[in-house]
Formats: structure tokens, C-alpha cells, sequence
């Protein structure tokens, strides 16, 4: 998406840009979702990206779990024999479920922090001794929007599972070929944590003329596009994003995480009316 000087796409591109990381990260070849490739353009190998670096593009994207008085963490699911912890990255979800442990735990509530707190040193972390496992967890809206997509592109007669869980821990992250920014000489390369704000890069991108109308799956020719095609819509999970980053298999250097402006919006509100503890950048 290059970005001219029109106030509505120079806002657009402001209110990504406020959701990411001021350090913005390079990316390009193939992003892998469990054992299925999606292939952009010219793979490039580059250095692989420190944790310092993959953290800073994390540090605006809140998360919410539900702990004790002492901040240990309830763990409200199980899988198999283990149990789980979730870290929300829907303050709505983690509201609802403080709902339900409240009736057994009184001195269960929220705590808002910042996904660089978390990811590394203890949901990527398999050594960390918290009594069970620690996952995030997506909204179950965008693991249908994310399963919508991976069933409608997968080659036919693949037997590669294309379903995303949320109770598995599995971030999707949607992207697309069509979609960048170009601010000067640089180029940004956006993965979206909702489905939403991809379609509204897209659609912006179609009113500004980078992008032909959609037509077929995207509706009549001449209709104004209401979000980008199914088939235009690429899907990738958060931890394979992380680790394509830190292996430098990928070029993801100029890679652009955006966050959810709602959950950004509502952590806030929780910390500020006292409904939550802990604090964002």
C-alpha cells in the first residue's frame, strides 16, 4: 500500500502503524503453517532476527490473563492430563471467563500485559515450571475467518489438516501478496491479527487504485470491494512467524505485526476503571 498524501489513507496507514512496534520490522518465500507452505514472492535467506527484535514488533499487542491475588495464573482448561493457563488476546474472552471462575474463586481477576512479556519467557518457553502450560488464545472469530481461508486454498486432495484451534494455542495471523505499505524507499509488510483490519488495507488499496476491483468471489464488477477475496487471503500462525523470524529462513525484517485497536482500546479501559491490574507500554 503505498501511502500518498489523501488524509484517509495517510489515517489508515497512521492507525497500523500506532498498533505496531515503533522498531518495524523483511519478509518474502514461504510461510509455513504446520507442514503447508505459503509461498510469497523471492525467498531471500537473511540473518535470523534476535529475540530483542522479534520482541519489539510484539510490545504494543496486549494480553490478558486471569490470576490470583499472588498473580499465579488460573489454568481453566486441560488438554489430555495437562493443564492450561490462557492469555487472552481478546479482552472480551477474558472477561467471560473471569465470569465463570469467579463463582469458584472470588480472588480471581485480570491482568493486562504486553505480549512481550509473555511470549518468549513463558509461552514459547517449554522449561518454564508454572505448574502447567501456559498458550495464548485466539478469538474464535478469527479461527473461523483463519479455517475459512486455509480449507478454501488448500490444493485439492491435500490431506495437510488446514484447522486451526484455539484452545491449541494456535495465532492466526492473516496477510496478503496485495497488501504493503511504502513509506519512502521502504517497504513494510503487514500480518494482521484480525481478519478485519486486512480487509480494510485491501479495500483502501482498491478505492486508492494499487488494487483491481474484485470480481467473482469479491462480488459484481463495478461494487465497491466490502474486503479482500478469499483467495487473496493468507494465512500463517503466530509461532511460525516467530520462528521464521528467528531462523532468518525467511527475510522478515521488514515484517509489521498489527495488533487488535479494540483490545488495545478495552485493556486500557480495564486498567483505567480498576477491572484489571498490570500495565502496557
Amino acid at each position: 500500500m503505498r501511502v500518498p498524501s489523501s488524509p484517509v489513507a495517510t489515517s489508515l496507514a497512521a492507525i497500523f502503524l500506532a498498533l505496531a512496534a515503533p522498531e518495524l520490522p523483511s519478509y518474502s518465500a514461504a510461510l509455513r503453517t504446520g507442514s503447508t507452505d505459503f509461498h510469497l514472492a523471492a525467498p531471500a535467506h537473511a540473518a535470523g532476527m534476535s529475540i530483542a527484535r522479534v520482541e519489539s514488533l510484539m510490545r504494543r499487542i496486549p494480553v490478558v490473563a486471569l490470576v490470583n491475588e499472588e498473580d499465579q495464573p488460573f489454568f481453566t482448561g486441560t488438554d489430555g492430563r495437562a493443564s492450561v493457563a490462557y492469555f487472552f488476546m481478546d479482552p472480551t474472552d477474558a472477561l467471560l471467563e473471569l465470569r465463570v471462575t469467579k463463582q469458584k474463586f472470588a480472588n480471581a481477576r485480570l491482568k493486562v500485559v504486553s505480549l512481550t512479556d509473555v511470549y518468549f519467557p513463558l509461552v514459547a518457553n517449554d522449561q518454564a515450571d508454572v505448574g502447567g502450560e501456559l498458550r495464548l488464545r485466539a478469538p474464535r472469530r478469527q479461527i473461523v475467518y483463519a479455517n475459512r481461508a486455509l480449507q478454501y486454498n488448500s490444493p485439492q486432495g491435500s490431506m495437510v489438516p488446514v484447522n486451526l484451534e484455539e484452545s491449541k494455542g494456535q495465532i492466526p495471523v492473516f496477510y496478503s501478496e496485495k497488501v504493503s505499505f511504502q513509506f519512502g524507499s521502504e517497504t513494510r509488510f503487514p500480518f494482521f491479527l484480525r481478519k478485519e483490519d486486512l480487509d480494510r488495507a485491501f479495500v483502501k488499496l482498491v478505492e486508492m487504485g494499487e488494487v483491481s476491483a474484485p470480481t467473482g468471489t469479491g462480488g459484481k464488477k463495478g461494487e465497491p470491494a466490502s474486503g479482500i477475496p478469499i483467495g487473496l487471503t493468507r494465512v500463517a500462525t503466530l509461532d511460525g512467524l516467530v520462528k521464521q523470524m528467528r531462523s532468518g529462513e525467511v527475510d522478515l525484517t521488514k515484517a509489521l505485526l498489527v495488533g487488535s485497536g479494540d483490545a488495545v482500546e478495552l485493556s486500557k479501559q480495564l486498567l483505567a476503571d480498576g477491572s484489571a491490574v498490570g500495565s502496557l507500554p
